[in-house]
């Protein structure tokens, strides 16, 4: 923040040969204050934002093996439009709420994958996928292997 020395613009003001130079300082004074009010405006308009993403995060890491758990269902926990949440959240981000969710769900299944003998008939469920053709298909998408494969391999692959 920028420091104001209230005696400085005095002095200049007193010592002031022209209205002119007046009128230049308060200019200089105001547009300092204004840039000020902005900065500081952006700085919280940013906290919010990031307070934001990081609300969708938290809602999709505690929801996400909840079929139903989707951009309408996280735009409702924060009383927000679906679209305006959207947006926001990809520009903000550079990721949309959906592949967010996705890459979740999918991470969930890796470590299920790895981790457990479930079957990966439970395991697309556990993760919030609501059918295994598509849980398959994008699997398969994301890591270039099947689930299977991928659990025979025991260490989880690069994206």
């Amino acid at each position: 923040s920028t420091t104001y020395n209230q005696n400085a613009f005095v002095n200049l003001i007193k010592n002031a040969k022209q209205l002119s130079e007046v009128n230049t300082s308060f200019t200089e004074l105001f547009t300092q204050i204004c840039n000020e009010i902005n900065k500081l405006g952006q700085q919280k308009k940013d906290k919010n934002y990031n307070q934001l993403v990081t609300e969708v995060h938290r809602l999709i890491a505690l929801g996400y093996s909840n079929p139903d758990t989707c951009i309408q269902s996280i735009a409702d926990d924060l009383d927000m439009s679906p679209a305006y949440l959207g947006r926001l959240f990809t520009n903000l981000t550079e990721q949309s709420i959906t592949y967010c969710i996705t890459e979740k769900r999918l991470s969930a299944a890796c470590h299920l994958l790895v981790s457990t003998d479930s079957p990966i008939s439970e395991i697309y469920a556990i993760c919030g996928f609501s059918s295994i053709n598509y849980f398959y298909k994008l699997f398969k998408k994301s890591y270039g292997v099947t689930p299977s494969t991928y659990r025979q391999n025991k260490t989880p692959l690069e994206i």
